[in-house]
């Protein structure tokens, strides 16, 4: 006997389970109600606005009363909007402390179209602590278009909405670095000011500046003044907030554009010997070796370090015009020595016959 009471209730078991696995949607359908969310955000930001759109699951809706619940230190602002197919109805929407109230009712009885929507539109408060926005969805007194009721009861949805992290205030710079020489001090996100010099072939600069996670930098120019002058490159780093901001400053100085000067060895036409000479404006000009930058000084000499644009090196070879005044020295020379003794020799060839103690005798 209680063996076929046993065998009873495993076949009843088996045949219900059978039934619930058969006949999926209609669970889904009582399980879904009268709306579906058809779109709800996924992260809030504290004092910005969000919505949820709610999508008719019952195709015969005709009327309705839906109540949209939270907390007003939350929530500072509600409105509920209607997709425009859904618009030709009587409408009434209410929004009271911590509570949205919308009644809706189809013209002629009909039923609600297909594919409407109504969104629900809340403005948070920037101070909310939560980590979480909860929101609760009721509606309720919802008829069919015959006027028959479709509830026995209000049915409800609870959200959850999370708050997205706060924006980092985090406005400093990770790192900076110049295309050409070295911050003065080494970069330090914690220092603002440096000094930095550039060579004179430098006319424009463009560094590589790092912001923090979030944040952005911009800078307020790219070009050089004339040599010898400094100006002020600032970059002005602001955080994800968009209120932190943090000013950093290097102050660049472009040296000015000098020569070599030229030296009293450099006449002297010995060979591996080298002279650098200039213009008297300054701008010097270029043979054999080209512009040349960054020239280092030789130990006693008088030659400036740092940059130095076109520089004359000769090989060691006198200049023609050197030659020239050096023939011409002495041929002047030659000729004097020779007018000299044709003078001596006259002297004392001439002399004698008029002497005139030579006649007496």
């Amino acid at each position: 006997m209680q063996k076929g009471i046993i065998n009873y209730l495993l076949c009843a078991a088996a045949w219900l389970f059978c039934l619930l696995m058969l006949c999926p949607d209609v669970s889904a359908d009582e399980a879904e109600g009268l709306f579906h969310v058809f779109k709800e955000p996924e992260e809030i930001r504290r004092g910005s606005s969000f919505s949820v759109v709610l999508s008719p699951a019952e195709s015969t809706l005709s009327a309705f009363v839906l109540f949209a619940e939270y907390d007003p230190t939350d929530i500072m602002q509600a409105k509920a909007v209607f997709s425009e197919n859904l618009r030709d109805a009587y409408i009434y929407t209410s929004e009271q402390d911590g509570r949205l109230a919308v009644v809706y009712t189809t013209k002629n009885s009909r039923s609600l179209p297909e594919n409407g929507t109504l969104t629900l539109t809340f403005r948070t408060s920037a101070d909310s602590l939560m980590e979480t926005l909860p929101l609760r969805i009721s509606v309720m007194d919802a008829a069919a278009a015959d006027a028959s009721p479709l509830l026995d009861e209000p049915e409800s949805l609870e959200l959850e909405v999370p708050f997205a992290p706060d924006p980092a205030s985090d406005s400093s710079l990770l790192s900076l670095t110049p295309p050409v020489g070295t911050l003065v001090p080494p970069f330090d996100p914690e220092i603002l000011e440096y000094t930095l010099d550039v060579p004179f072939s430098s006319a424009s600069l463009v560094f590589d500046a790092v912001p923090a996670d979030g944040a952005t930098v911009r800078v307020n120019r790219k070009n050089l003044g004339a040599g010898g002058s400094t100006v002020d490159f600032s970059f002005t780093v602001t955080a994800e907030d968009g209120v932190t901001k943090s000013v950093y400053t290097v102050s660049v100085t472009r040296l000015t554009k000098v020569s070599a000067p030229s030296t009293a060895a450099g006449s002297s036409g010995t060979s591996g010997s080298h002279s650098a000479s200039a213009g008297s404006t300054g701008e010097a000009s270029s043979a054999d070796t080209g512009d040349t930058d960054d020239l280092p000084a030789q130990s006693g000499s008088t030659l400036p370090t740092g940059a130095v644009d076109t520089v004359y090196v000769s090989s060691g070879t006198v200049p023609y015009d050197t030659r020239a005044d050096r023939f011409e020295t002495m041929a002047i020379v030659l000729i004097s020595v020779g007018a000299g003794m044709g003078f001596v020799v006259f002297v004392q060839r001439f002399g004698k016959s008029h002497d005139p103690n030579d006649e007496d005798k």
